[in-house]
């Protein structure tokens, strides 16, 4: 018969732990509104131009953003651009003549960033 008083003692006890806890647990914290900085996260413009120095011996320079195509471009040219997140970056380019650029790291920063893929001068080699 004790068995029996001590089972109902600590299922009482235990009933009475979690109606206490259940009672007085503190309501879920609100989550505050996400602005927009939070939710989306902050681009720049990564412009890529080659040099005009490059004019006669490199055509069709692919570029390429963390081994991402984002254009073709030639010497002398507007270039390739695209909004990235800003921050470090790979960069690297490869000509239809085979010549390749990179990849090297670029930091683009919230103003933007301007990259020149340059060539040797001729009388270099």
């Amino acid at each position: 018969m004790s068995t029996r008083i001590q089972t109902r003692a600590v299922a009482a006890l235990f009933i009475a732990l979690i109606a206490s806890a259940c009672g007085n647990a503190p309501d879920a914290p609100t989550p505050l509104p996400a602005t927009a900085s939070a939710t989306a996260s902050a681009t720049a413009l990564l412009l890529v131009q080659v040099d005009k120095l490059c004019v006669g011996r490199e055509t069709d320079i692919r570029v390429f953003v963390d081994y991402v195509p984002i254009g073709v471009t030639n010497p002398g040219e507007t270039g390739v651009s695209r909004m990235v997140a800003i921050g470090e970056h790979q960069l690297s380019a490869v000509s239809q003549e085979g010549t390749l650029w990179g990849p090297f790291p670029t930091t683009v920063l919230p103003d933007g960033r301007l990259e020149r893929l340059g060539c040797m001068p001729p009388d270099a080699i």
